[in-house]
Protein backbone atom coordinates (compact mmCIF):
# COMPACT_ATOMS: atom_id res chain seq x y z
CA UNK A 1 0.00 0.00 0.00
CA UNK A 2 1.48 3.24 -1.08
CA UNK A 3 2.04 6.21 1.17
CA UNK A 4 -0.17 8.79 -0.52
CA UNK A 5 1.04 11.48 1.80
CA UNK A 6 4.61 10.80 0.86
CA UNK A 7 3.84 10.69 -2.88
CA UNK A 8 1.87 13.91 -2.71
CA UNK A 9 4.65 15.58 -0.75
CA UNK A 10 7.22 14.33 -3.20
CA UNK A 11 5.24 15.56 -6.16
CA UNK A 12 4.67 18.94 -4.54
CA UNK A 13 8.37 19.27 -3.71
CA UNK A 14 9.33 18.33 -7.22
CA UNK A 15 6.94 20.90 -8.64
CA UNK A 16 8.21 23.58 -6.27
CA UNK A 17 11.75 22.76 -7.23
CA UNK A 18 10.96 23.18 -10.90
CA UNK A 19 9.16 26.45 -10.24
CA UNK A 20 12.13 27.72 -8.22
CA UNK A 21 14.53 26.67 -10.95
CA UNK A 22 12.40 28.46 -13.54
CA UNK A 23 12.18 31.51 -11.31
CA UNK A 24 15.95 31.52 -10.75
CA UNK A 25 16.55 31.24 -14.48
CA UNK A 26 14.16 34.12 -15.08
CA UNK A 27 15.89 36.20 -12.41
CA UNK A 28 19.27 35.26 -13.85
CA UNK A 29 18.08 36.22 -17.32
CA UNK A 30 16.74 39.53 -16.07
CA UNK A 31 20.00 40.16 -14.17
CA UNK A 32 22.08 39.28 -17.22
CA UNK A 33 19.95 41.56 -19.36
CA UNK A 34 20.28 44.41 -16.85
CA UNK A 35 23.99 43.81 -16.43
CA UNK A 36 24.49 43.63 -20.16
CA UNK A 37 22.60 46.86 -20.61
CA UNK A 38 24.70 48.53 -17.93
CA UNK A 39 27.86 47.28 -19.59
CA UNK A 40 26.61 48.46 -22.95
CA UNK A 41 25.80 51.88 -21.50
CA UNK A 42 29.22 52.06 -19.90
CA UNK A 43 30.83 50.98 -23.15
CA UNK A 44 28.78 53.59 -25.00
CA UNK A 45 29.87 56.34 -22.61
CA UNK A 46 33.48 55.21 -22.81
CA UNK A 47 33.28 55.16 -26.60
CA UNK A 48 31.79 58.65 -26.58
CA UNK A 49 34.48 59.89 -24.18
CA UNK A 50 37.19 58.22 -26.26
CA UNK A 51 35.75 59.76 -29.40
CA UNK A 52 35.64 63.17 -27.73
CA UNK A 53 39.22 62.81 -26.49
CA UNK A 54 40.34 61.61 -29.93
CA UNK A 55 38.59 64.57 -31.57
CA UNK A 56 40.12 66.94 -29.04
CA UNK A 57 43.59 65.52 -29.71
CA UNK A 58 43.01 65.77 -33.45
CA UNK A 59 41.97 69.41 -33.08
CA UNK A 60 45.02 70.16 -30.91
CA UNK A 61 47.20 68.38 -33.47
CA UNK A 62 45.57 70.40 -36.24
CA UNK A 63 46.27 73.64 -34.37
CA UNK A 64 49.85 72.68 -33.47
CA UNK A 65 52.21 75.20 -35.01
CA UNK A 66 49.33 77.34 -36.28
CA UNK A 67 49.32 81.02 -35.35
CA UNK A 68 47.01 83.94 -35.89
CA UNK A 69 43.27 83.61 -36.53
CA UNK A 70 41.40 80.28 -36.24
CA UNK A 71 37.69 79.57 -36.35
CA UNK A 72 35.81 79.95 -33.05
CA UNK A 73 34.32 76.42 -33.24
CA UNK A 74 37.71 74.85 -33.90
CA UNK A 75 39.27 76.68 -30.96
CA UNK A 76 36.40 75.58 -28.69
CA UNK A 77 36.92 71.92 -29.67
CA UNK A 78 40.32 71.89 -27.97
CA UNK A 79 38.46 71.51 -24.67
CA UNK A 80 40.37 74.42 -23.16
CA UNK A 81 38.72 77.37 -21.46
CA UNK A 82 37.98 80.15 -23.97
CA UNK A 83 38.06 83.77 -22.80
CA UNK A 84 36.29 86.61 -24.58
CA UNK A 85 38.57 89.62 -24.17
CA UNK A 86 37.60 93.27 -23.97
CA UNK A 87 39.24 93.98 -27.31
CA UNK A 88 36.98 95.14 -30.14
CA UNK A 89 38.27 95.79 -33.63
CA UNK A 90 37.05 96.66 -37.08
CA UNK A 91 37.63 94.15 -39.86
CA UNK A 92 40.54 96.19 -41.19
CA UNK A 93 42.10 96.39 -37.73
CA UNK A 94 41.57 92.63 -37.35
CA UNK A 95 43.76 92.06 -40.43
CA UNK A 96 46.59 94.03 -38.79
CA UNK A 97 46.03 92.23 -35.49
CA UNK A 98 46.10 88.87 -37.27
CA UNK A 99 49.45 89.70 -38.88
CA UNK A 100 50.95 90.68 -35.51
CA UNK A 101 49.64 87.50 -33.84
CA UNK A 102 51.19 85.40 -36.61
CA UNK A 103 54.55 87.06 -35.93
CA UNK A 104 54.20 86.62 -32.19
CA UNK A 105 53.07 82.99 -32.40
CA UNK A 106 49.67 83.73 -30.83
CA UNK A 107 46.48 81.76 -31.55
CA UNK A 108 43.18 83.66 -31.34
CA UNK A 109 39.62 83.65 -32.62
CA UNK A 110 37.05 86.36 -33.20
CA UNK A 111 33.29 86.72 -32.88
CA UNK A 112 30.96 89.55 -33.88
CA UNK A 113 28.84 91.44 -31.41
CA UNK A 114 25.32 91.83 -32.80
CA UNK A 115 24.39 94.55 -30.36
CA UNK A 116 27.37 96.65 -31.37
CA UNK A 117 26.46 96.18 -35.02
CA UNK A 118 22.93 97.29 -34.23
CA UNK A 119 24.24 100.35 -32.40
CA UNK A 120 26.45 101.20 -35.35
CA UNK A 121 29.71 100.79 -33.43
CA UNK A 122 32.83 100.93 -35.58
CA UNK A 123 34.61 98.06 -33.85
CA UNK A 124 32.23 95.12 -33.69
CA UNK A 125 34.62 92.16 -33.86
CA UNK A 126 35.51 90.82 -30.42
CA UNK A 127 38.79 88.95 -29.88
CA UNK A 128 38.89 85.74 -27.82
CA UNK A 129 41.58 83.21 -27.01
CA UNK A 130 42.40 80.17 -24.91
CA UNK A 131 43.04 81.00 -21.29
CA UNK A 132 46.57 79.61 -21.62
CA UNK A 133 47.31 82.12 -24.41
CA UNK A 134 46.03 85.19 -22.57
CA UNK A 135 49.46 86.60 -21.65
CA UNK A 136 50.71 86.15 -25.22
CA UNK A 137 47.61 87.89 -26.50
CA UNK A 138 48.22 90.83 -24.16
CA UNK A 139 51.70 91.27 -25.62
CA UNK A 140 50.30 91.09 -29.16
CA UNK A 141 47.65 93.66 -28.20
CA UNK A 142 50.30 96.05 -26.84
CA UNK A 143 52.19 95.75 -30.09
CA UNK A 144 49.01 96.26 -32.08
CA UNK A 145 48.21 99.44 -30.16
CA UNK A 146 51.73 100.71 -30.69
CA UNK A 147 51.50 100.05 -34.43
CA UNK A 148 48.26 102.04 -34.51
CA UNK A 149 49.99 104.83 -32.58
CA UNK A 150 52.88 104.76 -35.05
CA UNK A 151 50.45 105.19 -37.94
CA UNK A 152 48.91 108.22 -36.23
CA UNK A 153 52.33 109.69 -35.50
CA UNK A 154 53.38 109.25 -39.13
CA UNK A 155 50.20 111.06 -40.18
CA UNK A 156 50.93 113.86 -37.72
CA UNK A 157 54.52 114.20 -38.94
CA UNK A 158 53.41 114.18 -42.58
CA UNK A 159 50.77 116.86 -41.90
CA UNK A 160 53.30 119.16 -40.26
CA UNK A 161 55.94 118.64 -42.96
CA UNK A 162 53.34 119.22 -45.69
CA UNK A 163 53.29 122.91 -44.66
CA UNK A 164 56.80 123.33 -45.94
CA UNK A 165 59.94 124.21 -43.98
CA UNK A 166 59.50 127.96 -44.41
CA UNK A 167 55.90 127.89 -43.10
CA UNK A 168 56.51 125.98 -39.88
CA UNK A 169 55.65 127.88 -36.71
CA UNK A 170 57.75 127.52 -33.55
CA UNK A 171 54.98 125.33 -32.15
CA UNK A 172 55.01 123.15 -35.31
CA UNK A 173 58.69 122.53 -34.73
CA UNK A 174 58.08 121.62 -31.08
CA UNK A 175 55.24 119.29 -32.03
CA UNK A 176 57.30 117.71 -34.82
CA UNK A 177 60.19 117.12 -32.47
CA UNK A 178 57.87 115.58 -29.89
CA UNK A 179 56.21 113.26 -32.42
CA UNK A 180 59.61 112.08 -33.63
CA UNK A 181 60.72 111.57 -30.02
CA UNK A 182 57.64 109.48 -29.23
CA UNK A 183 58.12 107.43 -32.38
CA UNK A 184 61.77 106.76 -31.54
CA UNK A 185 60.77 105.89 -27.98
CA UNK A 186 58.51 103.09 -29.27
CA UNK A 187 61.18 101.87 -31.70
CA UNK A 188 63.81 101.85 -28.97
CA UNK A 189 61.36 100.00 -26.75
CA UNK A 190 61.31 97.05 -29.12
CA UNK A 191 65.09 96.88 -29.14
CA UNK A 192 65.07 97.04 -25.34
CA UNK A 193 62.53 94.19 -25.08
CA UNK A 194 64.57 91.89 -27.29
CA UNK A 195 67.73 92.78 -25.39
CA UNK A 196 66.06 92.22 -22.03
CA UNK A 197 64.87 88.79 -23.14
CA UNK A 198 68.37 87.91 -24.33
CA UNK A 199 69.94 89.15 -21.07
CA UNK A 200 67.56 87.07 -18.97
CA UNK A 201 68.36 83.97 -21.02
CA UNK A 202 72.12 84.47 -20.66
CA UNK A 203 71.96 85.05 -16.90
CA UNK A 204 69.44 82.27 -16.22
CA UNK A 205 71.68 79.83 -18.09
CA UNK A 206 74.46 80.52 -15.57
CA UNK A 207 72.20 79.37 -12.73
CA UNK A 208 70.30 76.68 -14.66
CA UNK A 209 72.16 73.70 -16.11
CA UNK A 210 69.27 72.93 -18.50
CA UNK A 211 70.46 75.80 -20.72
CA UNK A 212 67.48 77.76 -22.01
CA UNK A 213 67.51 78.23 -25.79
CA UNK A 214 67.62 81.85 -26.90
CA UNK A 215 65.55 83.10 -29.81
CA UNK A 216 67.31 82.22 -33.06
CA UNK A 217 68.27 85.05 -35.39
CA UNK A 218 65.65 84.07 -37.98
CA UNK A 219 62.86 84.33 -35.44
CA UNK A 220 64.23 87.65 -34.22
CA UNK A 221 64.17 89.04 -37.75
CA UNK A 222 60.61 87.79 -38.12
CA UNK A 223 59.39 89.45 -34.95
CA UNK A 224 61.43 92.62 -34.92
CA UNK A 225 61.61 93.84 -38.52
CA UNK A 226 59.25 94.52 -41.40
CA UNK A 227 56.46 96.32 -39.54
CA UNK A 228 55.11 99.85 -39.41
CA UNK A 229 57.24 100.30 -36.29
CA UNK A 230 60.39 99.70 -38.37
CA UNK A 231 59.55 102.35 -40.94
CA UNK A 232 62.38 104.86 -41.51
CA UNK A 233 64.60 103.03 -39.03
CA UNK A 234 68.23 101.95 -39.38
CA UNK A 235 68.78 99.34 -36.65
CA UNK A 236 71.68 96.97 -36.02
CA UNK A 237 71.69 93.41 -34.69
CA UNK A 238 75.09 92.44 -33.26
CA UNK A 239 76.67 89.23 -32.03
CA UNK A 240 77.34 89.27 -28.27
CA UNK A 241 80.58 87.29 -28.46
CA UNK A 242 81.97 89.13 -31.47
CA UNK A 243 80.57 92.66 -31.89
CA UNK A 244 82.25 92.93 -35.30
CA UNK A 245 79.58 90.58 -36.70
CA UNK A 246 76.47 92.62 -37.38
CA UNK A 247 73.31 92.79 -39.48
CA UNK A 248 72.26 96.27 -40.59
CA UNK A 249 68.47 96.50 -40.96
CA UNK A 250 66.77 99.30 -42.88
CA UNK A 251 62.97 99.48 -42.76
CA UNK A 252 61.20 101.73 -45.25
CA UNK A 253 57.98 102.00 -47.20
CA UNK A 254 58.02 100.42 -50.65
CA UNK A 255 55.43 99.49 -53.27
CA UNK A 256 54.34 95.95 -54.01
CA UNK A 257 55.77 95.12 -57.47
CA UNK A 258 52.56 93.29 -58.39
CA UNK A 259 49.74 95.34 -56.90
CA UNK A 260 51.40 98.71 -56.38
CA UNK A 261 50.17 98.76 -52.78
CA UNK A 262 52.54 100.25 -50.16
CA UNK A 263 54.18 97.90 -47.65
CA UNK A 264 57.03 98.01 -45.17
CA UNK A 265 60.16 96.47 -46.63
CA UNK A 266 63.27 95.64 -44.60
CA UNK A 267 66.66 95.35 -46.26
CA UNK A 268 69.52 93.48 -44.57
CA UNK A 269 73.28 93.79 -44.89
CA UNK A 270 75.48 91.27 -43.07
CA UNK A 271 78.98 92.42 -42.07
CA UNK A 272 82.01 90.59 -40.71
CA UNK A 273 84.18 93.47 -39.61
CA UNK A 274 84.36 95.96 -42.52
CA UNK A 275 83.38 93.34 -45.12
CA UNK A 276 79.77 93.03 -46.32
CA UNK A 277 79.18 89.29 -46.87
CA UNK A 278 75.48 89.35 -47.85
CA UNK A 279 72.64 91.64 -48.89
CA UNK A 280 68.98 90.65 -49.03
CA UNK A 281 65.45 91.81 -48.17
CA UNK A 282 62.41 90.21 -46.57
CA UNK A 283 60.22 90.20 -49.67
CA UNK A 284 56.97 90.80 -47.81
CA UNK A 285 55.08 91.63 -51.00
CA UNK A 286 52.12 89.61 -52.23
CA UNK A 287 52.78 86.74 -54.59
CA UNK A 288 56.41 86.28 -53.54
CA UNK A 289 57.94 82.88 -54.42
CA UNK A 290 56.88 80.13 -52.02
CA UNK A 291 59.41 79.65 -49.24
CA UNK A 292 61.33 82.79 -50.22
CA UNK A 293 61.65 84.31 -46.75
CA UNK A 294 62.33 80.97 -45.07
CA UNK A 295 65.19 80.33 -47.51
CA UNK A 296 66.56 83.86 -47.16
CA UNK A 297 66.54 83.68 -43.37
CA UNK A 298 68.41 80.37 -43.49
CA UNK A 299 71.08 81.87 -45.79
CA UNK A 300 71.31 84.99 -43.68
CA UNK A 301 71.64 83.06 -40.43
CA UNK A 302 74.32 80.81 -41.94
CA UNK A 303 76.44 83.62 -43.35
CA UNK A 304 76.09 85.76 -40.21
CA UNK A 305 77.79 83.02 -38.11
CA UNK A 306 76.32 84.39 -34.90
CA UNK A 307 77.10 82.68 -31.61
CA UNK A 308 73.41 82.38 -30.67
CA UNK A 309 73.42 85.44 -28.43
CA UNK A 310 72.84 88.86 -29.95
CA UNK A 311 71.41 92.30 -29.25
CA UNK A 312 69.48 94.83 -31.30
CA UNK A 313 70.28 98.53 -31.29
CA UNK A 314 68.08 101.40 -32.38
CA UNK A 315 70.83 103.07 -34.38
CA UNK A 316 74.53 102.87 -35.16
CA UNK A 317 75.47 105.30 -32.38
CA UNK A 318 73.92 103.03 -29.73
CA UNK A 319 75.65 100.01 -31.27
CA UNK A 320 79.05 101.71 -31.45
CA UNK A 321 78.84 102.75 -27.81
CA UNK A 322 77.96 99.20 -26.72
CA UNK A 323 80.60 97.58 -28.97
CA UNK A 324 83.31 99.85 -27.59
CA UNK A 325 82.42 98.87 -24.03
CA UNK A 326 82.32 95.15 -24.88
CA UNK A 327 85.67 95.17 -26.69
CA UNK A 328 87.31 97.12 -23.88
CA UNK A 329 85.93 94.85 -21.16
CA UNK A 330 86.89 91.67 -23.01
CA UNK A 331 90.39 93.02 -23.65
CA UNK A 332 90.92 93.92 -19.99
CA UNK A 333 89.48 90.75 -18.45
CA UNK A 334 89.84 87.99 -21.05
CA UNK A 335 93.00 88.80 -23.02
CA UNK A 336 94.98 85.83 -21.69
CA UNK A 337 91.93 83.57 -21.32
CA UNK A 338 91.02 83.86 -25.01
CA UNK A 339 94.30 82.31 -26.16
CA UNK A 340 94.50 78.70 -27.34
CA UNK A 341 95.33 76.04 -24.67
CA UNK A 342 98.82 75.57 -26.12
CA UNK A 343 99.67 79.27 -25.76
CA UNK A 344 97.68 80.11 -22.67
CA UNK A 345 99.37 80.88 -19.36
CA UNK A 346 96.97 79.13 -16.99
CA UNK A 347 98.76 80.55 -13.98
CA UNK A 348 98.10 84.08 -15.26
CA UNK A 349 94.48 83.13 -16.06
CA UNK A 350 93.96 81.88 -12.51
CA UNK A 351 95.53 85.05 -11.10
CA UNK A 352 93.27 87.29 -13.28
CA UNK A 353 90.17 85.29 -12.30
CA UNK A 354 90.92 85.55 -8.57
CA UNK A 355 91.52 89.30 -8.93
CA UNK A 356 88.19 89.81 -10.67
CA UNK A 357 86.39 87.68 -8.10
CA UNK A 358 87.89 89.89 -5.38
CA UNK A 359 86.72 93.04 -7.22
CA UNK A 360 83.20 91.61 -7.32
CA UNK A 361 83.21 91.13 -3.56
CA UNK A 362 83.01 87.35 -3.82
CA UNK A 363 85.13 84.37 -2.79
CA UNK A 364 85.39 80.70 -3.70
CA UNK A 365 85.26 78.16 -0.86
CA UNK A 366 84.91 74.38 -1.28
CA UNK A 367 83.63 74.77 -4.83
CA UNK A 368 80.96 77.34 -3.89
CA UNK A 369 81.08 81.08 -4.64
CA UNK A 370 79.98 83.25 -1.70
CA UNK A 371 79.20 86.93 -1.26
CA UNK A 372 81.84 88.21 1.15
CA UNK A 373 79.61 90.76 2.83
CA UNK A 374 76.61 88.53 3.61
CA UNK A 375 78.38 85.18 3.60
CA UNK A 376 75.59 83.70 1.47
CA UNK A 377 76.11 81.60 -1.68
CA UNK A 378 75.55 83.70 -4.80
CA UNK A 379 73.18 81.07 -6.23
CA UNK A 380 70.93 81.70 -3.24
CA UNK A 381 71.20 85.48 -3.55
CA UNK A 382 70.32 85.32 -7.27
CA UNK A 383 66.95 83.73 -6.40
CA UNK A 384 65.93 86.85 -4.49
CA UNK A 385 63.23 88.65 -6.48
CA UNK A 386 64.48 92.00 -5.15
CA UNK A 387 67.88 91.65 -6.79
CA UNK A 388 68.52 94.16 -9.60
CA UNK A 389 69.51 93.04 -13.12
CA UNK A 390 72.96 94.57 -12.54
CA UNK A 391 73.41 92.62 -9.31
CA UNK A 392 72.26 89.43 -11.00
CA UNK A 393 74.77 89.96 -13.81
CA UNK A 394 77.56 90.48 -11.25
CA UNK A 395 76.53 87.30 -9.41
CA UNK A 396 76.46 85.37 -12.70
CA UNK A 397 79.92 86.66 -13.60
CA UNK A 398 81.33 85.63 -10.21
CA UNK A 399 79.80 82.15 -10.43
CA UNK A 400 81.31 81.67 -13.89
CA UNK A 401 84.70 82.86 -12.60
CA UNK A 402 84.40 80.28 -9.83
CA UNK A 403 83.87 77.56 -12.45
CA UNK A 404 86.89 78.83 -14.36
CA UNK A 405 89.16 78.70 -11.29
CA UNK A 406 88.10 75.14 -10.48
CA UNK A 407 88.68 74.13 -14.09
CA UNK A 408 92.14 75.75 -14.07
CA UNK A 409 92.99 73.57 -11.06
CA UNK A 410 91.75 70.53 -13.00
CA UNK A 411 93.84 71.45 -16.05
CA UNK A 412 96.96 71.89 -13.90
CA UNK A 413 96.42 68.55 -12.15
CA UNK A 414 95.81 66.72 -15.45
CA UNK A 415 98.88 68.26 -17.08
CA UNK A 416 101.04 67.14 -14.17
CA UNK A 417 99.48 63.67 -14.31
CA UNK A 418 100.09 63.51 -18.06
CA UNK A 419 103.81 64.14 -17.47
CA UNK A 420 103.87 61.21 -15.02
CA UNK A 421 102.06 58.71 -17.28
CA UNK A 422 104.18 59.76 -20.26
CA UNK A 423 107.26 59.01 -18.15
CA UNK A 424 105.79 55.59 -17.29
CA UNK A 425 105.59 54.73 -21.01
CA UNK A 426 109.26 55.62 -21.44
CA UNK A 427 110.24 53.47 -18.46
CA UNK A 428 107.98 50.50 -19.30
CA UNK A 429 109.02 47.77 -21.70
CA UNK A 430 106.90 47.59 -24.87
CA UNK A 431 104.53 44.60 -24.90
CA UNK A 432 104.36 44.29 -21.13
CA UNK A 433 101.28 44.80 -18.94
CA UNK A 434 102.93 47.89 -17.47
CA UNK A 435 103.36 49.39 -20.95
CA UNK A 436 99.74 48.70 -21.94
CA UNK A 437 98.52 50.19 -18.65
CA UNK A 438 100.69 53.27 -19.20
CA UNK A 439 99.28 53.70 -22.73
CA UNK A 440 95.72 53.48 -21.39
CA UNK A 441 96.56 56.02 -18.69
CA UNK A 442 97.98 58.44 -21.27
CA UNK A 443 94.89 58.05 -23.49
CA UNK A 444 92.50 58.56 -20.59
CA UNK A 445 94.38 61.61 -19.28
CA UNK A 446 94.47 63.23 -22.71
CA UNK A 447 90.71 62.71 -23.09
CA UNK A 448 90.08 64.28 -19.68
CA UNK A 449 92.39 67.16 -20.56
CA UNK A 450 90.56 67.73 -23.85
CA UNK A 451 87.27 67.88 -21.94
CA UNK A 452 88.78 70.41 -19.53
CA UNK A 453 89.98 72.52 -22.47
CA UNK A 454 86.44 72.45 -23.95
CA UNK A 455 85.02 73.61 -20.64
CA UNK A 456 87.64 76.35 -20.56
CA UNK A 457 86.49 77.65 -23.96
CA UNK A 458 82.82 77.40 -22.93
CA UNK A 459 83.47 79.43 -19.77
CA UNK A 460 85.27 82.12 -21.79
CA UNK A 461 82.21 82.34 -24.08
CA UNK A 462 80.02 82.56 -20.98
CA UNK A 463 82.16 85.41 -19.67
CA UNK A 464 81.87 87.19 -23.04
CA UNK A 465 78.10 86.84 -22.98
CA UNK A 466 77.94 88.22 -19.44
CA UNK A 467 80.24 91.10 -20.40
CA UNK A 468 77.87 91.86 -23.29
CA UNK A 469 74.95 91.88 -20.83
CA UNK A 470 76.74 94.27 -18.50
CA UNK A 471 77.61 96.57 -21.41
CA UNK A 472 73.97 96.57 -22.60
CA UNK A 473 72.97 97.57 -19.07
CA UNK A 474 75.60 100.29 -18.99
CA UNK A 475 74.54 101.65 -22.39
CA UNK A 476 70.87 101.58 -21.38
CA UNK A 477 71.59 103.46 -18.15
CA UNK A 478 73.51 106.14 -20.01
CA UNK A 479 70.71 106.54 -22.56
CA UNK A 480 68.15 106.92 -19.79
CA UNK A 481 70.19 109.73 -18.29
CA UNK A 482 70.70 111.50 -21.62
CA UNK A 483 68.90 114.85 -21.81
CA UNK A 484 65.84 114.53 -24.06
CA UNK A 485 66.10 118.04 -25.45
CA UNK A 486 69.20 119.72 -26.82
CA UNK A 487 68.55 123.08 -25.16
CA UNK A 488 67.53 121.54 -21.85
CA UNK A 489 64.23 123.44 -21.89
CA UNK A 490 61.02 121.45 -21.55
CA UNK A 491 58.48 122.57 -24.19
CA UNK A 492 55.74 122.53 -21.53
CA UNK A 493 57.25 125.72 -20.08
CA UNK A 494 56.82 127.67 -23.28
CA UNK A 495 53.40 129.11 -22.36
CA UNK A 496 54.52 132.67 -22.98
CA UNK A 497 54.45 131.92 -26.71
CA UNK A 498 50.77 131.00 -26.62
CA UNK A 499 48.28 133.51 -27.97
CA UNK A 500 45.03 131.69 -27.22
CA UNK A 501 44.33 128.79 -24.84
CA UNK A 502 42.42 126.97 -27.58
CA UNK A 503 44.40 127.96 -30.63
CA UNK A 504 45.51 124.65 -32.27
CA UNK A 505 48.52 126.37 -33.80
CA UNK A 506 49.74 127.37 -30.34
CA UNK A 507 49.16 124.19 -28.37
CA UNK A 508 51.79 123.13 -25.88
CA UNK A 509 53.53 119.79 -26.30
CA UNK A 510 51.34 118.20 -23.61
CA UNK A 511 48.21 119.37 -25.39
CA UNK A 512 49.56 118.01 -28.65
CA UNK A 513 50.16 114.71 -26.91
CA UNK A 514 46.56 114.85 -25.69
CA UNK A 515 45.33 115.08 -29.28
CA UNK A 516 47.51 112.11 -30.21
CA UNK A 517 46.09 110.10 -27.30
CA UNK A 518 42.56 110.98 -28.45
CA UNK A 519 43.38 109.72 -31.92
CA UNK A 520 44.86 106.57 -30.38
CA UNK A 521 41.64 106.02 -28.41
CA UNK A 522 39.63 106.34 -31.61
CA UNK A 523 41.74 104.02 -33.71
CA UNK A 524 43.33 101.61 -31.27
CA UNK A 525 42.04 98.47 -29.53
CA UNK A 526 39.18 99.45 -27.20
CA UNK A 527 37.48 97.90 -24.17
CA UNK A 528 33.89 96.60 -24.20
CA UNK A 529 31.47 94.12 -22.69
CA UNK A 530 30.55 91.22 -24.95
CA UNK A 531 26.79 90.56 -25.11
CA UNK A 532 25.51 88.88 -28.25
CA UNK A 533 28.02 86.86 -30.24
CA UNK A 534 28.14 84.91 -33.45
CA UNK A 535 31.02 83.19 -35.20
CA UNK A 536 32.80 85.62 -37.48
CA UNK A 537 33.56 84.84 -41.10
CA UNK A 538 37.29 84.00 -41.03
CA UNK A 539 37.79 84.87 -44.69
CA UNK A 540 36.84 88.45 -43.95
CA UNK A 541 39.39 89.07 -41.24
CA UNK A 542 42.24 86.76 -42.07
CA UNK A 543 45.29 88.49 -43.53
CA UNK A 544 46.53 87.21 -46.93
CA UNK A 545 48.81 84.21 -46.46
CA UNK A 546 51.39 85.65 -48.78
CA UNK A 547 52.04 88.47 -46.30
CA UNK A 548 52.58 86.17 -43.34
CA UNK A 549 56.15 85.61 -42.21
CA UNK A 550 55.16 82.15 -40.95
CA UNK A 551 53.08 81.06 -43.93
CA UNK A 552 56.16 79.67 -45.65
Amino acid sequence: MSDLGSDAGSTSLSLMTKVLEALLKLIEKIFDTWQGRAEREEHKYRAMAAKGEYQRKEVVKKLDGKTGYVNHKLLAKTGESIIATEIKLTKEEAKIFNEICKREGVLFSAVTNLQLKKDGEKGNIVIECRKSDLNKLRIATDRFNEEIRMRQMDKGIANILSKGEENLTPQDRVDLKELIRQKEEIQRGYCDRLNKQMQETVLDNVFDESQLKPMDIGEALNRHTGRVIDKDQYSIIADASDPSKIIKCHGHEDKDPGTGKPYIKTEYEVYHGDKCVMKTHDGRFEGRPKGYWVDEKAKLENVAEFSGTYYKFFNEADYQRWAEYVNEQNREELHEMEKSPENKDYGKCREDALKKLEENGAELKDGVVYDKESGKPLTEIAKNSQITPEQKALAAESITIGKQIQNYDTVEALRNHLDVVNANIILAKPGTKEYVAAEEAVKSTKEQLATAYEKDSAYVEERKNINAVQCVQQTQTELEHTTEYDNGEHPDDRREERVDEHDPDKMTMEEAKGVIEEEKAKDGAKGMDVKDREVADPTKIKAPKSKSDRAD
